[in-house]
């Protein structure tokens, strides 16, 4: 592969294509309704008892000569009236329960597809991990050059990957292009790669300093600066892809570079007369036109791509 190959492929890097559909995260089942038992039917009372009829009287004394009268016998007392049954009434039957509130998810599904860029090769055994520390979702790319990492979700993340040879590169999405692009495309710059595109520009590879590669995805008359600012840059790329230090704009390539731009956390503007800059897949900075995306010691900062429309 020729000099002015790879050079073209190197400013193709950034140019980050996606398609297919966002993951589908199903909602949690509603809650069932749970109904109320009948109330049990009233026990009848039961029957009153009948009273004890009066027991009669004793008859009086005889008086010393003529007898007293016999006294009444009582009167038999009344039978008691039986109780009258309760009626009981079946209890009503409970309300059904509300539905529960469909899930919302934790997580969205990343397809990231990384190609070497000397080769054009998928780049198998990639480790592939949700940029922090320490790193975290870790996966590794199979034959095909395809790592599925998992990201939480509606938050932007910044994806870091790398294996022997290739460099470290951070490639920041904003959420809501997750969302809507689960499948990613990329590069990836190894050794050699790295060491021609420094010998091209005439500078030395600092392994203290990061690397920015980007793209105008529109094309031709856009300009870009990084802040704060930092490192030999922006350097725009011809349109057969090499990078030509007289350029003060974006060629038909679209591409653009910074290097040896100090760690840290960069703010990249896009702008171009008479049109809108607007980010396509990085993080939204202060302004519309800008984002924000992390420079580390010897990585490449990648997908740094804009519209301008």
């Amino acid at each position: 592969m020729n000099h002015l190959r790879l050079l073209a492929c190197l400013s193709a890097l950034v140019f980050v294509a996606a398609a297919g559909c966002g993951s589908d995260d199903s909602g949690s089942s509603g809650a069932s309704g749970g109904g109320n038992t009948g109330g049990t039917a009233g026990t009848g009372g039961t029957a009153g008892t009948g009273g004890t009829a009066a027991t009669g009287g004793t008859a009086g004394s005889g008086g010393g000569e003529t007898g007293g009268t016999a006294g009444d016998g009582g009167t038999a007392g009344h039978a008691g009236t039986g109780g009258t049954a309760g009626t009981g009434n079946g209890g009503s039957g409970g309300s059904a329960g509300a539905g529960g509130t469909g899930g919302s998810g934790t997580e969205y599904t990343i397809s990231l597809t990384i190609t070497d860029v000397s080769t054009q090769d998928p780049a198998e055994g990639m480790d592939v991990c949700v940029h922090g520390t320490p790193p975290a979702a870790c996966t590794t790319t199979d034959s095909t050059g395809v790592a599925v990492v998992q990201v939480p979700t509606a938050e932007d993340v910044t994806l870091e990957y790398s294996m022997s040879g290739v460099r470290t590169h951070l490639l920041s999405i904003r959420g809501d292009y997750v969302a809507t692009n689960p499948t990613i495309y990329t590069l990836a710059v190894n050794d050699f790669v790295a060491s021609y595109l420094m010998q091209s520009l005439g500078v030395q590879d600092d392994p203290t300093k990061g690397h920015i590669v980007g793209l105008i995805a529109t094309g031709a008359g856009a300009s870009v600066a990084i802040d704060p600012s930092s490192g030999t840059g922006p350097v725009y790329a011809s349109p057969d892809g090499l990078p030509d230090p007289n350029l003060t704009s974006t060629s038909s390539s679209g591409a653009y570079m910074f290097v040896n731009v100090d760690p840290g956390t960069v703010s990249i503007a896009a702008t171009q007369t008479g049109l809108s800059c607007e980010p396509e897949m990085g993080v939204v900075g202060t302004t519309p036109n800008s984002i924000v995306v992390p420079v580390e010691a010897g990585a490449f900062t990648v997908g740094t791509a804009f519209d301008c429309n």
